[in-house]
């Protein structure tokens, strides 16, 4: 049940009932939302008790704790719970009960019509859990290690109730509702027994109500009485034209190279975002989700084409009408003979998030909803898949701060001398990637740009063309997807010296890291 994010990960044993597996899965849970836990969580563990039958109750009695304590440990404040069961008549399966209608606004038992009648199968449903929560899923835990000790051959003890019976048949409105429930289920499940008895022995019968019962709920609910069909298959050219709906010449259009000349077109450190690349403008990629590993790429310059990834080389998961603008970047882990090369996707902007289209937000919110969209599709637990990360996100007064982040290592393949290497802000020591320069990302349109208030001192927006200045900041300001592209820059750092232990001299053809940063600094306000 947890295999891949329980103790040893994909090789651990899954198994529910270890604690070192359940706090692992925990863990792995609340890391992922922010310490919050999820909104809803749906149980329907099971083992095979074939010939058992009538103790599949006492035989499931510490999985239904299991799912229970691992449930309430990850389900945040006011969140949802529901949970398969079989019969609900020992002392210990009431009690789990009784526990869960302790800590949860609503809980009931409920058998769906799509459930198998003449079986005992049922629901526990528990709406809204409560912020109290914490001693009922300690002593669940405890009970837990206490079935693990106990449930073996050799004992002769085990926890046969957790709840006192005298306690539950105290409190009239949980009993009643628990002895009527199992009355109501009990004989539905007897009367559609001696239904298959009947038609076991005369196999002449026919039910003809179920295609009467069937008909009507259809017309009832309104569904078309047709067999599901596969989507049709959806080429990645349609696709696209479809979602951009005409806009997309920007697809075309390679970053232009930041030189002496167009340097002079930057007159604000405001306008701009910037960020570290792996590879050259014209490598950078738009990605295609067509669901799952239908994953499309189109280089960004004239006349690509959409080709689908190849799998064997970069295996990428991808929801259905997601639309990414990134790049390839072969990150490294590790120095030595045993240092590693692995290929990541790196998002650098983004057009469509599972259809939502986030072309027109500013580009800080795009990233936000970039880095929540990442942290949803990845899953730790399949090796093969190929990360997808946001980079870094700097702004471009704050230029310097990248430098900061560079060093020197050795590259296997690349010979003994140590080459400039990035580290991203969140990996680890031992990962980072060969640096092709910055990227420069426009985020404020024209007529547009973002000023300092001395007398404020704050960032003011200012209409170059109405001269209207406004603190708020105008929708009309908000560079698009498209206008970032096609107004960005690409601070290319090949022939460039950026630390002083670097070998070699700055290309004085190209643009060097003392020019830039002295450029910059005049356009500073002086605060």
């Amino acid at each position: 049940m947890f295999s891949g994010v329980g103790i040893g990960g994909a090789n651990g044993n899954g198994d529910i009932f270890n604690a070192d597996n359940q706090k692992a899965f925990i863990d792995f849970v609340l890391e992922n939302t922010s310490g919050l836990g999820v909104h809803f969580v749906m149980a329907d563990g099971g083992f095979s008790v074939e010939g058992q039958e009538n103790i599949q109750e006492i035989l499931s009695k510490q999985l239904y704790l299991c799912q229970f304590l691992v449930a309430i440990s990850i389900i945040r404040t006011g969140g949802h719970f529901v949970c398969k069961l079989f019969d609900l008549f020992t002392p210990f399966s009431i009690g789990l009960v009784y526990l869960m209608y302790r800590i949860f606004d609503q809980v009931s038992i409920f058998k769906p019509v799509t459930s198998r009648p003449a079986n005992s199968e049922r629901y526990i449903i528990c709406k809204g859990l409560r912020g109290d929560r914490e001693p009922v899923r300690q002593y669940f835990h405890e009970v837990n290690l206490a079935l693990n000790k106990y449930l073996v051959s050799t004992s002769m003890e085990d926890v046969n109730e957790i709840v006192p019976m005298e306690y539950l048949q105290n409190n009239g409105p949980f009993y009643e509702y628990m002895c009527n429930s199992n009355d109501s289920l009990g004989e539905i499940q007897i009367l559609n027994l001696k239904k298959i008895q009947a038609f076991t022995r005369n196999t002449n019968l026919v039910d003809t109500r179920q295609a009467d019962i069937r008909k009507q709920l259809l017309e009832k609910w309104k569904v078309d009485d047709e067999l599901r069909v596969a989507p049709p298959k959806v080429l990645p050219d349609h696709k696209c034209q479809d979602l951009l709906n005409g806009d997309d010449q920007f697809l075309d259009h390679v970053t232009n190279q930041l030189t002496l000349e167009n340097l002079r077109s930057i007159t604000s450190v405001f306008d701009y975002r910037c960020m570290v690349t792996g590879d050259h403008p014209e490598k950078q990629v738009f990605l295609l989700g067509l669901g799952r590993s239908k994953v499309f790429q189109r280089e960004c310059k004239a006349g690509s084409r959409w080709q689908k990834l190849d799998n064997n080389k970069l295996f990428v998961e991808l929801p259905r009408d997601t639309l990414l603008h990134a790049e390839i970047v072969t990150e490294l882990r590790g120095e030595g003979t045993g240092q590693m090369k692995v290929n990541t996707v790196h998002v650098l902007d983004a057009l469509f998030l599972c259809g939502k289209d986030v072309r027109n937000l500013h580009f800080n919110e795009r990233i936000l909803q970039v880095q929540r969209f990442v942290k949803c599709i990845t899953k730790p637990t399949i090796s093969k898949l190929a990360r997808v990360v946001v980079p870094d996100i700097y702004r471009l007064e704050d230029l310097s701060k990248i430098f900061e982040r560079l060093v020197l290592r050795k590259v296997k393949g690349q010979g003994p001398s140590p080459r400039l290497c990035y580290c991203p802000q969140h990996a680890s020591d031992s990962q980072f990637f060969r640096p092709s320069g910055v990227y420069i990302i426009k985020t404020v349109k024209a007529p547009w740009t973002m000023q300092w208030s001395k007398s404020q001192n704050k960032k003011y927006f200012f209409n170059l063309h109405k001269g209207e200045s406004l603190f708020d900041m105008p929708k009309e300001s908000i560079a698009s997807v498209s206008d970032s592209k096609q107004h960005s820059y690409h601070w290319t750092w090949e022939g460039i010296r950026l630390l002083e232990e670097q070998q070699g001299q700055d290309d004085d053809s190209k643009l060097s890291k003392a020019t830039i940063l002295e450029y910059l600094h005049r356009l500073m306000p002086h605060r």
